[in-house]
């Protein structure tokens, strides 16, 4: 595909990540996708075949942003506590939504698709997210900064804490008090000793 075919498979995920933010992913159709992005029916289908699809991409970019982002930090030999504090403040704004985001939308899509390709879509997510957080741990205990005996459990435990948080912002308030006592939590289970 040519550079105006990458452009408009990014609109198209432009514009479809608007809608799954705001309207969920049970709700949006193509037809709304189509509509949005200003495409006729063929030129939407021309560069996916269903919402899914468009859907896929989107994680996937999501996905390889934050595994470049954290890449940077680490390559930029920045400490690892200011990463991890970054990470944390990337989480802060997600669940504030003080940046658009389409958790809902993406548990919609894996309840919905639960006995294929959903399951399948989380579990991958959950694997980048060890392969990104891990990185990340390891960067901190090669610094002397992060002090764990078992870095796979607790990265781990970390994700799946972060995504009950996600999950459960959707239904009600998390307070700072709450998001202060999970973020010191989370620095203690890496071994930071004095957060600077």
């Amino acid at each position: 595909m040519g550079k105006k075919g990458d452009s408009t498979k990014l609109h198209i995920r432009r514009v479809a990540f608007e809608l799954f933010a705001e309207y969920g992913y049970t709700k949006v159709t193509m037809q709304d996708i189509c509509t949005k992005s200003g495409l006729s029916k063929g030129g939407l289908y021309r560069h996916y075949e269903d919402k899914r699809q468009v859907f896929t991409d989107i994680l996937k970019e999501l996905q390889k942003k934050e595994a470049d982002r954290e890449g940077l930090c680490i390559r930029q030999d920045l400490s690892a506590t200011e990463i991890l504090n970054g990470y944390l403040q990337h989480i802060q704004q997600d669940l504030n939504k003080a940046v658009p985001n389409i958790n809902i939308a993406l548990y919609e899509f894996c309840v919905e698709n639960k006995n294929g390709i959903g399951a399948e879509l989380l579990f991958k997510q959950y694997q980048k997210g060890v392969e990104i957080l891990l990185s990340l741990v390891e960067y901190g205990i090669s610094k002397g900064e992060f002090h764990l005996s078992d870095p796979m459990r607790v990265v781990s435990t970390i994700l799946f804490l972060v995504e009950g948080l996600r999950m459960a912002s959707e239904a009600m308030e998390i307070t700072d008090e709450i998001l202060t006592g999970v973020f010191t939590q989370i620095k203690e289970m890496v071994g930071i000793k004095d957060d600077k």
